[in-house]
Parts: structure tokens; C-alpha cells; sequence
């Protein structure tokens, strides 16, 4: 072999193995698709719902939801078109609805994503206090709800926007814009 054909061979060589090292296939390429970076789940669920109950036996919240998913690695379930009811002895419940959602620590904290939709009719059968966000984080156990994102409110009075909002769902309710 000349010089000129080694010269060749190792320029081809290093042309392959800077391909190789370069080529990252496509998720059409694999058989795993894009789900290759999403972890699967230990249980998945559809149509499904919760309900827990206060000491008297009466309904205290109900987290009902189209899809869920639960990982055990990151005990937590995600949810697809979450809503959640909050139950109240003095009055109409909180219904919460979003499009998608996460819980963690047994539902301690529900993340939710995507037209969050907070509603609660009213007592005198006026039109209901509604507040809608993109993002909204609830502690159940606590009735409290909180976003910083930008957030609407509209009821019989008319409409508020403002950005960030803490809401206090227990008796009495009280929300902070």
C-alpha cells in the first residue's frame, strides 16, 4: 500500500467515526418512538375518581379524572382533565377543572395545568364567582389554593384580572389577588 492510499484510508476512517459518533437516529428510526425519555408507568388508570370522606361520613373532596398514571419512582400520578370538587357544609362546593395535571404525597399537593377553571355557584342563585389561571397548585387537606400566574376573577360584580392570587376554599373563603 502507497502513502497516498494510507493517507486515504485513515482520512475515510475518521470521516466514519465522526459520522457515527454524530449520528443521533430519529424517533421514526427507533422502536421506541419519542416515549424512549418518558419513564412508563406502574399503574395507569381512565374514568377513574376518589372521594374522601369527613369523620361525620360525609363527602370532602372528590378528584375525579379522564386518564391517570401513577410512578412509583416519583409517587406521583399524572392526570388528564383533572377535576376536583371541594365540598362545603355551609354552601355549593369548589369545582376545579384543568387539562392536565400532577399529584404528589397521596394527593397532599395537586399541580394543575392548562385553562384552570375555579368555580363555585352563588348562594343567592346569581351567577357563580369563577377564576380562571394556566396554572394553579391546591393543597386539599388545607383548602387552599394558590397561582402566579395571571388570574381572572368574574362573579355577579363584574370581572378582576390581576397576576398571582391565594385562595382560602374553607369556611369562610377568602381570596387574595
Amino acid at each position: 500500500m502507497n502513502a497516498g492510499h494510507a493517507i486515504l484510508a485513515v482520512a475515510l476512517a475518521i470521516a466514519a467515526l465522526t459520522f457515527w459518533l454524530a449520528y443521533e437516529p430519529t424517533p421514526e428510526a427507533t422502536d421506541e418512538g419519542s416515549s424512549s425519555t418518558r419513564p412508563a408507568a406502574d399503574v395507569i388508570t381512565r374514568d377513574t375518581w376518589l372521594t374522601t370522606m369527613t369523620t361525620e361520613g360525609l363527602p370532602d373532596r372528590t378528584l375525579r379524572a379522564a386518564e391517570g398514571e401513577y410512578f412509583d419512582k416519583r409517587q406521583g400520578t399524572e392526570l388528564v382533565m383533572p377535576h376536583l370538587t371541594i365540598y362545603r357544609a355551609d354552601g355549593a362546593p369548589w369545582e376545579i377543572r384543568a387539562e392536565r395535571g400532577w399529584t404528589i404525597r397521596g394527593g397532599d399537593i395537586i399541580t394543575l395545568e392548562g385553562s384552570v377553571v375555579i368555580e363555585r355557584e352563588s348562594a343567592t342563585g346569581g351567577p357563580p364567582t369563577r377564576f380562571t389561571t394556566n396554572r394553579l397548585r391546591v393543597h386539599p387537606k388545607r383548602d387552599f389554593a394558590e397561582t402566579n400566574d395571571r388570574v381572572a376573577m368574574t362573579n355577579a360584580n363584574g370581572r378582576i384580572d390581576a397576576v398571582g392570587m391565594r385562595a382560602w376554599l374553607g369556611t369562610p373563603a377568602k381570596v387574595k389577588l
